[in-house]
């Protein structure tokens, strides 16, 4: 079994259900290239999410409040060379457990819908 030192892997297309709170973030590892627009599709299913993105010069995070789907563009840069970054959720307030899904978009998927 091989494990990722920066936290399990997103494969597009792939949803992935689970929680967070404060104190116990989830980090996913992602990888995307420069070929098209990579999305990272998040689903909340109770609670807000505070959402740190990977490949974000200023290191800013945003706050996805109960909105039932939303799409965060990935900046990807101009090389067609595989970048490999995380993605860190937590939840906003320590008062109770957030629950989502997400799903890692290739740029092929999102043309089809």
């Amino acid at each position: 079994q091989q494990t990722h030192p920066l936290g399990t892997r997103l494969l597009p297309g792939a949803l992935v259900a689970d929680n967070v709170t404060m104190a116990m973030p989830k980090t996913y590892e992602v990888e995307v290239d420069g070929t098209g627009r990579w999305q990272l599709r998040l689903w909340e299913c109770y609670g807000h999410l505070r959402v740190n993105l990977p490949f974000n010069s200023s290191n800013s995070s945003l706050i996805a409040r109960h909105a039932p789907s939303v799409g965060l563009e990935l900046p990807t840069g101009q090389s067609d060379k595989p970048r490999l970054g995380t993605v860190e959720l937590t939840a906003f307030s320590g008062q109770v457990p957030v629950s989502y899904q997400l799903e890692l978009q290739a740029p092929s998927s999102q043309e089809k819908d």
